[in-house]
C-alpha cells in the first residue's frame, strides 16, 4: 500500500478511520485480500496513539514502532 507520507494519511483518529475504510472498500471491490496480522498505524499525534481503528471486525491498535520493509520507523 504504501507508507503515510505516500498516501496523504492524515493524523486526527476520525481521518486515520476514514482513510482504513476507503482503502478497506477498494481493496474489497478489486478482490484483494488484506493480511490483517500485518496491519499497523504508526504516528505521533497522542490522541491518534491512544485510539483504536478497524479494519471490518479486526482491530488494529497503534504502536510506537513498525517494521517497514525491514526498516524500523519510530
Amino acid at each position: 500500500m504504501g507508507l503515510a507520507d505516500d498516501l496523504g494519511v492524515p493524523s486526527k483518529p476520525a481521518e486515520i478511520q476514514s482513510t482504513i475504510d476507503r482503502a478497506k472498500g477498494w481493496m474489497d471491490e478489486v478482490k484483494m485480500i488484506l493480511h490483517l496480522k500485518k496491519i499497523k498505524v504508526l504516528t505521533k499525534d497522542k490522541l491518534a496513539h491512544h485510539s483504536t481503528y478497524r479494519v471490518g471486525d479486526h482491530i488494529i491498535t497503534p504502536v510506537e514502532v513498525a517494521k517497514y520493509l525491514g526498516v524500523l520507523w519510530d
